[in-house]
């Protein structure tokens, strides 16, 4: 046993069940039951089967898959989890799914050891395609697995992941190669994609959630009445508040969405008058029957409706920072918003961001230095593509390109003005000593930190040319900078090769000679480092 080594296998934070993202104890009831019922039917002299739990966004599918895990980690039956988030690090593609997988398969003693020697054995496979993964961490180990109970991995937003179709063919055609005593629960809304992918197949069962259904709105009716009793408590509105009709139209307001329940009760929060803003928001809304879509855009509308778009510090603020949260490719904490933007601020970010917290998750005047979040992936769909179609959401359209574009910029800035040799994690290169050592010194800022990490990624998505990121490129390669970066990035294991890099200014931009030839020794160095 002492030869386990699993440090190669590279984990994503967060992507486990949350106890607090759990369902309602008296809804889903029978959602749940029909669940539970099929994971224990499994029959090892069946293959392997998965069920593709379905619905609009809002319909509360994460919330159920959470609720699952919960139940099976409690049973004893959960292997792993994995929930997808977009824009999350290692949450928002498949380079980490298996291996975080098979992390948490490592906590049985056998199976660790399997998972080690198939390591040790190759030691690419820590870094492979999600196929090499899925073979040597799940199908060569399944038999490990004692057959006389159901063990479950759950996969949770499919629809999150971009360029989801490795994983939709590892579904498709992969897993009924595993034993009977396996079960997928995966989910995701019914995009085109993945339909075509697995809703046919034999092995896939698919339960769609009906927000229409009868058990659904009795759920939604129960759910309301608990968030609004909530509300109440929090802002000492007394225990009778709103009453029985208020609640009832609240909750006949909701159509089924729980995603609309917890964005209104959240915007409540923050009125001054929740009272009135309950009622009118019950007697102004959208009419009955609008599609998810529209009835969520409705819902964001009125809440943006209610800042200040007369006020120009705050209608500026609003572009750099609700763009920049759409844009930026992990979520960053109002503190580093503000030590990024700091040049470009009328407002300090707190007071922009204060009157869109109901659409934010992460953010609150006594702490600076949380992720930001948003509310719900409804949300960025809305102010990146829809908000443009209406005159009266035109103003809250976000373009992620122009903010990609400034992050691009506003990254090779910051690396260009901050990175120092006295930084931890550099300085090494001009040492006599061997490796990577610990290098004492100051720790890299979190927006420091995130310019390291996903300059490249920013830079790639930048489609013409634009003379200050051409600038700040040529500034970052021909100076210290760029060699202060290898050192801090290789020394936290996130090294990133330069070849996108040089290829993006070559194609968009006329490099002399001289540089073209430094860019290509420095490409070169970047190659072969591991």
């Amino acid at each position: 046993m002492s030869r386990i080594d699993l440090t190669a296998l590279q984990c994503a934070p967060g992507a486990s069940w949350d106890l607090q993202s759990v369902c309602l104890d008296q809804t889903r009831t029978a959602l749940r039951e029909e669940i539970w019922m099929w994971i224990r039917s499994a029959d090892v002299n069946k293959t392997a089967e998965i069920m593709w739990l379905t619905g609009v966004a809002g319909a509360g599918k994460s919330t159920v898959a959470h609720t699952i895990a919960q139940r099976c980690k409690d049973e004893g039956l959960l292997l792993s989890c994995f929930f997808f988030a977009r824009r999350e690090e290692g949450r928002d593609g498949l380079q980490m799914l298996f291996s975080t997988i098979a992390h948490d398969l490592a906590s049985d003693a056998n199976v660790a050891e399997q998972i080690g020697i198939s390591i040790e054995h190759d030691r690419s496979i820590a870094r492979a395609s999600p196929s090499r993964q899925f073979r040597a961490f799940i199908l060569d180990i399944a038999h490990w697995y004692p057959v006389d109970n159901p063990v479950v991995i759950i996969m949770d937003g499919l629809d999150e992941v971009c360029n989801c179709e490795r994983l939709l063919l590892i579904l498709r055609d992969e897993i009924p190669k595993l034993p009977g005593n396996f079960r997928f629960l995966v989910s995701s809304r019914p995009e085109p994609t993945i339909v075509s992918y697995i809703s046919k197949k034999a092995h896939v069962h698919s339960c769609t959630m009906d927000i229409d259904g009868q058990a659904n709105l009795e759920d939604i009716a129960v759910y309301a009445q608990f968030k609004l009793e909530e509300l109440a408590m929090l802002q000492n509105m007394g225990s009778d508040w709103p009453g029985d009709e208020l609640s009832k139209a609240f909750a006949c307001r909701a159509e089924g969405l729980f995603v609309w329940v917890s964005t209104v009760c959240k915007h409540l929060s923050h009125a001054a008058d929740p009272a009135a803003q309950l009622v009118s928001l019950i007697s102004n809304s959208s009419p009955m029957g609008l599609t998810t879509e529209a009835k969520m855009d409705k819902t964001y509308t009125t809440i943006l409706e209610s800042c200040d778009w007369e006020d120009e510090a705050f209608v500026n603020g609003y572009g750099l920072f609700m763009g920049a949260i759409m844009a930026v490719k992990n979520p960053l904490s109002a503190s580093a918003f503000q030590s990024l933007y700091y040049t470009r601020l009328t407002l300090p970010v707190r007071r922009v961001l204060r009157p869109l917290s109901s659409l934010l998750i992460g953010f609150t005047d006594e702490d600076e230095t949380q992720p930001i979040r948003i509310l719900h992936q409804s949300l960025r769909d809305f102010l990146t593509v829809r908000a443009a179609n209406s005159p009266k959401s035109l103003a809250f359209f976000l373009e992620e390109k122009q903010h990609n574009e400034r992050l691009a910029i506003i990254c090779l800035d910051i690396m260009n003005q901050r990175l120092q040799p006295d930084i931890a994690g550099t300085g090494y290169l001009k040492s006599e000593l061997e490796g990577i050592p610990e290098s004492a010194g100051s720790h890299a800022s979190e927006e420091l930190w995130y310019a390291c990490r996903f300059w490249i990624d920013h830079i790639v998505e930048v489609k013409a040319p634009v003379s200050d990121l051409v600038d700040a490129m040529h500034t970052f390669f021909s100076t210290k900078a760029v060699l202060l970066w290898m050192e801090l990035v290789t020394s936290k294991g996130q090294f990133q090769k330069l070849a996108k890099a040089r290829q993006w200014l070559q194609v968009r931009h006329q490099i002399d000679l001289l540089f073209l030839l430094w860019l290509n020794m420095i490409v070169s160095v970047s190659e072969n480092i591991t």
